[in-house]
């Protein structure tokens, strides 16, 4: 039993770590995305008309350009600008919604590296703190599927991880139990 939960705490500590990495990654994209809608609206005057040349000569079609579902495509109307010849600023939403999932995926990142580190120090996932990580990497999962996808796999979405989220607090109570017997 005491070997199972060493190696139980070590792949934490690994994952943690891992996670660690993955969250620098994400991080840099972040600000890649951010940078690249900023130069795309900078630029705006020199990239729609390039543009423009291309889909009127047939090189591009429009409809290679602009394919947003979601959340963000509701409120932000790409059709419309592409049909202005705005391509640039159709392009720098979609860095800027990239930037925005990375923020999204970083925060879940986070959580879950504390997870992990708890996992490895207290040796049971069925805790409060691992709870309280669960819950708020659920949410922003959830809101994140909201805004990639729109509501109704948001929704799904949600249950899912509202399910997962009740069988960790029927371990949390049947962990309590045990340690009071015991």
């Amino acid at each position: 039993m005491n070997e199972k939960l060493e190696t139980i705490q070590k792949r934490s500590r690994i994952g943690a770590k891992v996670l660690s990495v993955l969250q620098t990654l994400v991080i840099v994209g972040a600000v890649l995305c951010l940078v690249g809608g900023c130069i795309l609206i900078g630029l705006k005057d020199e990239i729609n008309p390039e543009i423009r040349e291309r889909v009127e000569s047939g090189q591009i079609s429009v409809y290679e350009i602009r394919t947003q579902e979601g959340f963000l495509a509701a409120t932000f109307d790409f059709d419309e600008r592409i049909a202005a010849g705005d391509y640039a600023t159709a392009f720098a939403a979609d860095c800027f919604f990239g930037a925005v999932m990375c923020i999204f995926v970083c925060i879940v990142l986070f959580q879950l590296g504390i997870i992990f580190k708890s996992l490895s120090s207290e040796g049971t996932p069925f805790s409060e703190n691992v709870m309280k990580r669960l819950k708020i990497s659920f949410i922003v999962v959830t809101v994140a599927a909201l805004f990639a996808s729109g509501l109704g796999l948001a929704l799904v979405v949600g249950l899912f991880l509202w399910c997962i989220y009740a069988i960790f607090e029927y371990g949390i109570l049947l962990q309590t139990q045990v340690d009071e017997t015991l």
